[in-house]
């Protein structure tokens, strides 16, 4: 069982600190101030600046991250490159601003709370001067002041010009008075413009059946001659459907005093049933409806509302409807069980206690799923206006929604919606209403554009299937908008490709076709509640639990793991928890602390469910990763090295020890340390199976290997688990290729680098993959590279399970499987013996039990054949997973929409790198997609000799799909 002994006493600041002794910036190297010049350029560095309080005076001061950042964009490699100091690394950069707070440049401080909301932070000094990328470092030195004094110098002299008017010249002074008169009058004409089309279009709204507008376009995103063409037009308004719902909401504080919207039908000591007001007047009408568009307060016109106290104006909104008989009936369901109830209590708080804990039980009871039970309130809101407006189901969720302008023929300010399968854009302003609905899987092209005539970076286009444009613009969060877009049309089109498969799923038994399973549903009215109502005894604490995360919240947390998971090749069920910068160092025995000071990464260290993960910087000069399962360590322990910093010593199954030193704060420290003992606890099954399971892999065997005439080596080797060249002989001849020479090479990376569970991943690891890779470890190292080396030791035993459980069943995928077994690589021979075909059979049916949505598909016979040359069957099983569920989604699914996907991109390339040969493909109408098609499915392994289409495959498991 490994151990985790993980201290508490340390400062709040977790880098290791190196003193700053504070020179004169006068005194300081050309090329340190040439670093200061450009980083006090916030427009060339980008460098983002704040403003804070030392000493009764305001200073500028910014993130360590962001200067790093700065120092590392082309604007600075572009500027005096004579005598600047060339910035290529993050470690370069560090140094830099290392060497700026050297010569007095900048203080690390430490911000406090602002004295009131809007005010800048007061600034303290810190006695530990280091560099750290969460660190906040105040401006000393202010640059030149040239600049500021002409400035100032002009300011004057435009005050002195302005005081001496009357000595102008004559023609000067006329002048300037016509062009002040000028400019007022046509202030004066547009604004009269502007009232007296305001005043048509009101009174067109009470005499006509549409609203008459006076220049259109006046205030359009166009040019100056546009805005006042065409002469008029007319407006089209539309009814909104009604959605007709009747539901109870979650408890939601109502103020009355503030809406006078509405009228009281009902009421008695407790609840009231009141209706939206409905005003026969167009022009009060528009403008009611112009603010509940504004501030997104569109909702059903009844509601139910429970009086918290004697006030008259605190009360709940507990339920709302669409219809009057709707509401009637939920106020005599309330009349008949919660007023008897809450009457018998008479402290307020016990009241509104006992009713939140009710309607709370309700909801989530009755809108599973739903945003109604989401534990935000202004989703819940939006929500229900979302599904009002465009007549949408209940079941529809929202996953958030903005502020922004559509481009019409009139420009309309409202609300973009975006949901699980639609976007859907609303505006009523003035009697004027546009509402756009999209689904989401109709949608061909996002492209983020500038508004304003090209100035503001602020505006979405959509384009669709049927080539329908649609342009919104005025949105502040214009990057957040277009990633969950992207994210959420991804998720559309995968669903839409696997809905346009087989009906049946090829791999399903033919024994179960026969069943019709029910697929009916049920749904819950008024009269069902009294009977759910009856076992429910929730405390407020435990029907809180029940809410749901907003819809964003989820996606946003399902996009970052997968993004870890696909860069590190992990299990689907990991997921992210803690992320903390942190430096490696390895174990050395000669230093004096047992670590080597001169060889470490700086970079982030991550914990999942069961792995403790470290990355160095994409940019780093030696990137380094390790991906280390938590049931392959041994110990954790705090070390006291040094003051002030927080350092785990991990010691490795192989005996490699491992030294992270994390850079944060005390609680985050703290944080990634409890999470890491909690996780090594859950790990402690798998831990105790890992020796006999290290048994079967090659870099084991290697490291003890003591020649061929050693009984135990042979022993070790027959328990490793290879593929068929063991038997049958690997492709190529193994002098030429330096077999022996690549075992020796990997052997010493083994031993300094660990292995298979607990290697590090160098430069050196990639280089020696490159090279190629020896016949004995191809298989192993595979699978280390794409991740099956861990499905296959956490999921040990299912390939045998799947054999046993479906001895004897039939399928579409079998039949097909025992079509292609003749056509697998007939040139080597184990393909042309029994045992060969009999071990590639049983590799591809056990996958199409696991999978019988997928089942089987043409070419990944030729896949599996080819990889069962260096694999054992159980290894070409998970191997086989991770290709086609990861690394080629789609590829070999009944639609191959993943194949031809990568068709289209792989063309479009073609058009662009060669255009002579895409002309010459045309010309001769050539089907470029019909020619690659086979290299795609087959990894290329039927396109080119073997020995070549190994070195693609051993790059391809490395580097993952691009």
């Amino acid at each position: 069982m490994a151990d985790c002994d993980c201290g508490h006493e340390h400062g709040e600041h977790t880098h290791q600190p190196t003193a700053i002794q504070a020179g004169e910036p006068s005194k300081a190297p050309a090329d340190v101030v040439i670093a200061a010049k450009y980083l006090r350029d916030v427009k060339k560095s980008g460098l983002k600046m704040r403003s804070g309080v030392f000493n009764g005076k305001r200073f500028d001061y910014f993130k360590g991250k962001s200067a790093l950042n700065a120092l590392l964009r082309p604007s600075y490699a572009s500027s005096t490159p004579n005598t600047r100091r060339p910035i290529t690394t993050r470690e370069e950069a560090t140094k830099m601003v290392f060497d700026l707070g050297i010569n007095g440049f900048f203080l690390h401080v430490e911000r406090g709370e602002p004295p009131q909301k809007g005010s800048p932070r007061p600034l303290q000094p810190h006695q530990m001067q280091a560099v750290n990328e969460d660190w906040y470092y105040m401006w000393l030195w202010e640059g030149s002041q040239t600049m500021q004094y002409l400035m100032a110098a002009g300011l004057v002299a435009a005050v002195l010009a302005a005081v001496m008017f009357p000595l102008w010249p004559p023609i000067l002074r006329d002048g300037v008075w016509y062009l002040s008169i000028g400019v007022l009058i046509l202030l004066g004409v547009f604004m009269g413009i502007a009232v007296v089309r305001l005043i048509l279009y009101v009174i067109s709204l009470a005499v006509l059946p549409r609203g008459f507008w006076l220049f259109p376009n006046l205030f359009a995103d166009c040019g100056v001659i546009e805005s006042f063409i065409p002469l008029y037009g007319w407006d089209e308004p539309k009814k909104a459907k009604v959605v007709a719902t009747e539901r109870f909401t979650l408890p939601t504080p109502i103020d009355v005093t503030i809406n006078p919207f509405w009228e009281t039908l009902q009421h008695n000591a407790h609840f009231l049933l009141q209706r939206e007001k409905k005003s026969s007047n167009m022009v009060l009408k528009s403008v009611i409806g112009t603010f509940q568009n504004m501030f997104d307060q569109r909702q059903p016109p009844f509601r139910i509302l429970f009086r918290r106290d004697r006030t008259q104006t605190r009360y709940l909104q507990i339920a709302v409807a669409d219809t009057q008989k709707q509401a009637e009936a939920l106020w005599a369901w309330i009349d008949a069980n919660l007023l008897p109830q809450v009457s018998d209590l008479e402290d307020p708080l016990d009241r509104e206690d006992w009713i939140a804990t009710k309607i709370n039980a309700i909801v989530t009871k009755t809108d599973v799923e739903s945003d109604e039970i989401s534990s935000d309130e202004k989703v819940r809101a939006a929500s229900r206006s979302f599904r009002a407006i465009f007549d949408l189901d209940n079941s529809e969720r929202l996953v958030n929604f903005y502020s922004c302008a559509y481009h019409s023929r009139i420009l309309s300010q409202g609300w973009l919606y975006i949901s699980e399968n639609y976007l859907g854009f609303y505006s009523y302003i003035l009697g004027t209403e546009h509402k756009i609905l999209i689904e989401l899987k109709n949608i061909q092209d996002l492209r983020k554009e500038k508004s304003k005539g090209g100035f503001v970076d602020d505006g979405i286009r959509i384009v669709l299937k049927d080539g329908k444009e649609y342009f919104f613009s005025n949105l502040f969060k214009r990057n957040e908008t277009y990633e969950l877009l992207i994210q959420l049309t991804s998720l559309a089109m995968q669903r839409l490709l696997k809905n346009a498969a087989l009906e049946s799923s090829p791999g399903q038994s033919t024994a179960l076709y026969a069943l019709d399973p029910d697929g009916t549903t049920s749904t819950s009215s008024i009269s069902s509640i009294e009977n759910q109502m009856s076992s429910t005894s929730l405390t407020p604490s435990q029907s809180a639990r029940q809410l749901m995360q907003p819809l964003k919240q989820n996606l946003a947390a399902q996009k970052r793991d997968l993004t870890f998971r696909s860069r590190l090749r992990l299990p689907d069920s990991e997921h992210l928890m803690q992320e903390i910068n942190a430096i490696l160092y390895q174990s050395d025995t000669d230093a004096p602390d047992g670590i080597r000071e001169d060889q470490p990464y700086v970079g982030k260290l991550s914990i999942s469910d069961a792995f403790l993960v470290f990355e160095t910087n994409a940019r780093a000069a030696n990137p380094c990763s390790i991906v280390l399962p938590l049931y392959a360590i041994r110990r954790v322990e705090r070390l006291n090295s040094k003051p002030s910093v927080y350092a785990l010593a991990i010691l490795t199954w192989h005996q490699m020890r491992l030294v992270f030193h994390l850079s944060s704060s005390k609680q985050q420290c703290e944080a990634i340390c409890d999470a890491l003992k909690e996780n090594l606890k859950g790990q402690v099954a798998h831990m105790k199976s890992l020796r006999g399971f290290l048994g079967t892999l090659a870099s084991e065997a290697i490291l003890t290997d003591k020649g061929p005439n050693d009984e135990q080596t042979t022993l070790r080797w027959q328990q490793v688990q290879q593929g068929l060249g063991r038997d049958f002989g690997y492709p190529g001849d193994a002098k030429k290729l330096k077999d022996r020479s690549k075992m020796k090479l990997w052997k010493q990376y083994f031993e300094e680098h660990g292995r298979n569970f607990t290697i590090i991943k160098e430069t050196t690891f990639s280089k020696l993959v490159r090279v190629g890779l020896p016949n004995s470890l191809r298989g192993e190292l595979w699978e280390t590279c794409s991740g099956g080396l861990y499905l296959r030791y956490m999921n040990h035993g299912l390939y045998s399970t799947l054999h046993e459980q479906n001895q004897g069943k039939q399928s579409l995928s079998t039949e097909e499987i025992e079509k292609d077994l003749n056509r697998s690589l007939p040139e080597y021979a184990a393909f042309q013996t029994p045992e060969g075909i009999d071990k590639l059979r049983r590799v591809l049916t056990a996958y199409s039990w696991k999978d019988p949505e997928l089942g089987y598909c043409q070419a990944m016979n030729i896949v599996a054949s080819a990889i069962l040359i260096y694999m054992s069957e159980e290894q070409a099983f998970w191997t086989l997973s991770i290709l086609c569920d990861r690394m080629l989604p789609g590829y070999y699914s009944t639609s191959m929409y993943g194949a031809l996907l990568d068709q289209l991109i792989f063309e479009n390339f073609v058009e662009k790198t060669i255009p002579i040969l895409h002309e010459h493909f045309k010309k001769n109408d050539i089907q470029l997609s019909v020619a690659c098609l086979p290299w795609f499915l087959s990894l290329y392994i039927n396109s080119m000799p073997l020995l070549f289409a190994y070195r693609v495959l051993d790059c391809f498991f490395m580097e993952g799909p691009k």
